[in-house]
């Protein structure tokens, strides 16, 4: 699944590109490196306010939740869903139904194994624009949201750079974040799917420190060239 993501983008360039405003402009910081593995926001547009932007913890939790973060995250882990899960999930159909978001990025990270090793890859598009990931989000009942991406079916270009699984988070393409936040009960999640496949996006990998958990440096999103990959 995808436990990172990053976000490099200005807060002015967000709000052009999604004709949005940020609710706490003055809160937002770009972040290279959004680890999953901790308690971290990212920035969300929801169903609800769809000209505003606003941080959203990561990993969606029940609305009643009380309990420290960690606890339910290492119990349930709701980073990512798969969109196969809408299907057979109640509580999911009905999140799906009336709590969407689109998630704000600039691009997520990939792993290719190869002889033993993995290496890692850093998937953005051409000029490095702001991306909306399809994202459910909850309400809790002290007011802060939380968020989960959607992932689905790979696209041929990510299965050539990450052969652990054949997943990837599930894009939404500028002409679509309306129709994504519309709030329609029978809304088809395979047209999203497919547009999200036909996306183009680009890709290198990058240092092998990427693995470390609480590294963070400058040129970590740089191009790192190894020998005989794809």
């Amino acid at each position: 699944m995808f436990y990172k993501l990053s976000n490099t983008a200005s807060k002015e360039r967000i709000e052009r590109e999604f004709n949005a405003k940020f609710k706490y402009p003055n809160l937002y910081e770009s972040n290279p490196l959004i680890n999953g593995f901790k308690e971290e926001s990212i920035y969300i547009i929801t169903d609800e306010m769809p000209h505003q932007i606003v941080p959203g913890i990561w990993g969606l939790l029940p609305k009643d939740f009380e309990d420290d973060w960690i606890i339910f995250q290492n119990v349930n882990n709701t980073l990512n869903f798969d969109e196969d899960m809408l299907q057979n999930d109640n509580t999911l159909n009905n999140q799906f139904c009336s709590k969407r978001c689109l998630i704000i990025i600039t691009g997520f990270f990939t792993s290719y194994i190869k002889n033993g090793t993995i290496y890692p890859y850093y998937v953005y598009t051409k000029l490095n624009n702001p991306i909306s990931v399809a994202g459910l989000y909850n309400k809790l009942n002290d007011g802060f949201k939380t968020c989960t991406i959607l992932v689905s079916e790979a696209n041929n270009f990510i299965r050539n750079i990450h052969n652990i699984n054949v997943k990837m988070p599930l894009i939404i393409p500028k002409e679509a974040r309306e129709n994504w936040l519309k709030n329609e009960s029978n809304m088809d999640i395979e047209s999203f799917a497919k547009a999200s496949n036909e996306i183009d996006l680009h890709a290198h990998p990058i240092a092998k420190e990427f693995f470390k958990n609480d590294i963070v440096f400058e040129s970590m999103l740089e191009p790192v060239n190894y020998k005989d990959l794809p």
